[in-house]
Parts: C-alpha cells; structure tokens; sequence
C-alpha cells in the first residue's frame, strides 16, 4: 500500500541529476507514491481485514482505535480517525483519536494503545499509522519520503498467575 511506485531515475531526470549518484549515495532505488485519489485515510481504511482477524469484541469496555497520521485531513470537525472507524465498520463503540508529528505519530498510537492494554482499560486496541509525505522539489525528501500504512493490533494476555 500504496501500490504506485516511482523510480529514482525519473525523478533525477526531472531535475538534471545524476540518478546513479542519488540512487548510491541514498541507498533508494524507487519509492511509494498516493494515487491521486488515496489519502491517510483511504490507506488506513483498509485495516478491516485486520479487524476480521483480531476477533473483535464489540463491547464499551473491550477496544480502543487509535489513528495516527501525519498528513491527516484537513477538517475543523471530522478527524480522520473517526472517517477511518466508519469506513472500516468499528463505529459506534470506540475511542479514537488523531496524532501528529510526522514519524512519531504512529508511535505515539501505540504507545496509547499498550498503556490502555496493559491498564485493563482495554482487552486489546488497534493503532493505525499512515502518511503521505511529500518533499520539497529536488530536495533529498523528495527521493525518500513515500506513502504508506501499518495497523497494529496490541491486547491483553492473560498470564498464569494474573488476577483480573
């Protein structure tokens, strides 16, 4: 995800530079790119086969959904991960919150998501991280930084011994 891909070629050729000489000194070959039509949401969306999987216990108490995205959105009164939950069928008994700051998003999400898990606030929770990041043109960035997702499910394990 996404499935477009550009080359590091093409993107030399654009700004007369040597592609070689990129492609060794970055160690990058080619990178993601968005359809013009994909966003952090449309990528995070596709986390419901992951949902399938987790055996989802619809319950108040039970789940917590956590989206992370850099480049969410932009919409004074719908986050992206409430967008995210109703697309992905999660709605309407879940918490859920937005995260910023670039690479550090999607951590943040799982850090919240394990701290809620191992409080027993939650049995399990799914933190999703997807960005679209962009570089300004001939920059480095604009070799590097891609698109993508990643959605983690994190629950609770009971352990001999563990009281409830």
């Amino acid at each position: 995800m996404p499935k477009y891909r550009i080359k590091a070629e093409e993107i030399a050729a654009v700004w007369g530079e040597d592609a070689e000489k990129i492609k060794s000194g970055l160690n990058v070959r080619e990178k993601s790119v968005p359809s013009i039509d994909e966003d952090t949401a449309t990528i995070a969306r596709h986390m419901r086969e992951e949902r399938a999987r987790a055996g989802e216990d619809r319950s108040p108490r039970t789940s917590g959904r956590y989206m992370s995205a850099q480049n969410p959105i932009h919409n004074a009164v719908k986050t992206t991960s409430s967008m995210v939950a109703e697309a992905i069928e999660a709605t309407p008994v879940l918490m859920a919150a937005d995260y910023q700051f670039a690479c550090k998003a999607g951590t943040a999400a799982i850090q919240t998501v394990m701290g809620m898990v191992a409080s027993k606030m939650i049995k399990y929770g799914v933190a999703i991280g997807a960005d679209t990041s962009q570089g300004k043109p001939g920059d480095a960035l604009e070799y590097t930084a891609s698109a993508g997702g990643a959605a983690f499910i994190i629950r609770f394990r009971e352990r001999p011994g563990d009281t409830a």
